[in-house]
């Protein structure tokens, strides 16, 4: 098949398959010729492709209401944990405190004997 480029020449091009369908689909056209109609197809097909990517692009609210709920959830697993360990680490450092609360008063004791 021979394509005209802009400039007049003309191109061998080997279309992918699907455009042999195309070009049956639209031969019923008066005055436009086969390659006229297969430009015109795939132009189409890309402004077509480029539409729906532009049209994907974004996030619906659906999606987002979805991940706003799972964050909920893993947030709602997680802050239990987070807490109990905070309380753990509070009785470590209180523990280690009265510990270094009890060295002192013993190196005093024996500093000043009885």
């Amino acid at each position: 098949m021979t394509l005209n480029q802009p400039g007049g020449e003309l191109i061998d091009a080997a279309p992918p398959v699907w455009c042999a369908r195309v070009v049956m689909s639209i031969r019923g056209s008066r005055g436009v010729t086969d390659e006229m109609r297969v430009e015109r197809t795939l132009r189409n097909r890309r402004l077509d492709v480029r539409a729906r990517r532009r049209r994907r692009a974004g996030f619906s609210l659906v999606e987002l209401v979805i991940v706003i709920i799972i964050i909920g959830v893993i947030a709602a697993i997680a802050l239990p944990r987070v807490a109990s360990r905070r309380g753990a680490a509070r009785d470590t450092v209180l523990s280690a405190d009265l510990h270094t609360i009890q060295k002192a008063i013993e190196r005093f004791a024996a500093e000043h004997e009885g």
